[in-house]
């Protein structure tokens, strides 16, 4: 029983490793990227950066001014302080709205240029660098390359 097994593993084996030597199966190409590195990095994130900190000062006016006329309005301070609460929570949602929106943005031309580059270099499985412990082509300066081409004149 114990030498069916044996053999059984070996002819598995055996299949496996002559299926790849002969050609049958693909080699399977993977690639790595830095996400975050093409984000940071990216010809429009200052843009970007400036605009998020443009609409937190807008934001915190507002907060503040929201805030102010609660506190003339409200004289109960457990009433008031769900009250601030509630504004502050509003005016968080609201700015990961917004984020999201600027960001999804630069996620696109991060993805499209992640594609160009695996396309043109036969790599069929790209993987987030932080997601592989070893291994893997590195294509995150070729995609950065391509970022800086196509929107390299941002200012």
């Amino acid at each position: 029983m114990r030498s069916l097994k044996l053999i059984s593993s070996v002819l598995l084996l055996l299949t496996l490793l002559g299926g790849v030597a002969f050609g049958a199966t693909p080699a399977l190409r993977i690639g790595v990227v830095d996400v975050d590195y093409l984000l940071n990095n990216h010809p429009k994130a200052e843009e970007v950066r400036a605009q998020l900190k443009s609409f937190i000062k807008k934001q915190e006016a507002g907060v503040k001014k929201q805030i102010d006329k609660l506190r003339k309005t409200i004289k109960d301070k457990s009433k008031l302080r769900q009250k601030e609460a509630e504004v502050y929570r509003r005016a968080q949602s609201e700015f990961d709205k917004y984020k999201r929106k600027l960001l999804s943005t630069l996620m696109k031309d991060v993805n499209l240029a992640v594609r160009e580059v695996a396309k043109k270099r036969g790599i069929s499985i790209v993987f987030v660098r932080g997601a592989v412990f070893f291994g893997g082509i590195d294509i995150t300066q070729d995609a950065f390359a391509i970022l800086k081409k196509k929107y390299g004149k941002v200012k």
